[in-house]
């Protein structure tokens, strides 16, 4: 990374602890790299040489069920990083990372990357930190997944939606983040039309407003009610 940009890897949670010059040390071993939406950082199954560290945009890991389908596992944002399981395990990547718009990230070599956690150990346990964080994170998915039915496991993704992206406004919190139809049903494993039923479902009962792409919550509380399982439509709890 050319050293005019160094004061950019201060975005990444795990080199928060570093000093300016323990930062301005390192930088030059990382490359910035930029990329369109819908660009390919990572494939699932292959062999990956290193890791990439988000400086701007949003990008999602999917991962290929039996069937053919792809599910999204998780969201990565400014300040993570994706490919940390590789340096650690040396087997391919368990996913498939994809832009959804466009990103801007620091890419570190797996040789490096290794060194850097030998050299600051502060870095490696706030790496430990955010993979385990993740990995609850994954956990939970996984239970929604299991025992929610559909309006349950949309609750429970708006919900946490909100608390990631929301912005508080007159009306409702805005979830300022935009995401396809498709991309919340590869993420609440459900198809495409039936999560513009249940989001027109929850519109007319009140609990949120769709505009485009753009939602708004006007109950809050209501969309905790049924991301807890509190709740079941009244029509049918699946579809």
């Amino acid at each position: 990374m050319n050293m005019e940009n160094w004061l950019q890897l201060r975005k990444i949670t795990i080199l928060e602890e570093l000093t300016e010059d323990q930062i301005q040390a390192i930088a030059p071993k990382f490359g910035e790299r930029t990329y369109k939406k819908r660009n390919q950082l990572m494939h699932e199954g292959e062999r990956q040489d290193g890791i990439y560290f988000i400086l701007k945009g949003k990008v999602k890991l999917t991962k290929m069920n039996p069937d053919g389908q792809e599910k999204v596992v998780a969201v990565v944002s400014e300040g993570e990083i994706i490919g940390e399981i590789v340096a650690f395990d040396g087997g391919a990547c368990p996913y498939t990372a994809e832009t959804m718009e466009e990103v801007r990230a620091a890419f570190l070599t797996i040789k490096d990357f290794k060194e850097m956690l030998n050299n600051y150990s502060p870095v490696a346990m706030a790496c430990l930190q955010q993979s385990a964080l993740r990995l609850r994170k994954a956990y939970r998915h996984m239970k929604n997944l299991a025992l929610l039915d559909t309006y349950g496991r949309m609750a429970a993704h708006l919900f946490k939606m909100t608390r990631d992206y929301g912005v508080q406004e007159k009306e409702g919190i805005r979830i300022n983040f935009n995401v396809t139809r498709q991309e919340m049903a590869q993420f609440i494993g459900t198809s495409r039309e039936t999560v513009s039923r249940v989001l027109a479902e929850f519109e007319r009962m009140g609990i949120l407003q769709v505009d485009r792409h753009q939602i708004t919550v006007l109950d809050i509380e209501e969309l905790r009610e049924r991301a807890s399982g509190g709740r079941k439509n009244s029509s049918s709890n699946e579809w």
